[in-house]
């Protein structure tokens, strides 16, 4: 299941200045060069949501986000998960 965010909401989401949802978690900023991302996870007091913004441009000028021209946002259903992961290490 998934939900529609307008670009509005999805801003103010990120700027903190939701009403109507809270943030929950939200990752850095994976930055690949002038490119970069940042998924938050938010709740609607039910349900938790992933969004994932993007931005372009540099931190000594400016930043460009999609929410400035994107109209709406898919943002799926999301739950808190355990990942185990085996490797081999040097003893």
């Amino acid at each position: 299941m998934s939900i529609i965010l307008s670009n509005i909401e999805v801003r103010d989401l990120y700027r903190g200045d939701s009403e109507k949802y809270s943030e929950v978690q939200h990752t850095d900023w994976c930055d690949e060069g002038k490119y970069g991302t940042k998924d938050i996870i938010f709740t609607d007091g039910e349900k938790n949501y992933r969004v994932t913004i993007s931005r372009s441009g540099s931190y000594y000028t400016d930043y460009y986000y999609d929410f400035e021209d994107t109209q709406d946002y898919k943002c799926p259903e999301v739950v808190r998960a355990t990942k185990t992961i085996e490797y081999w290490k040097e003893v």
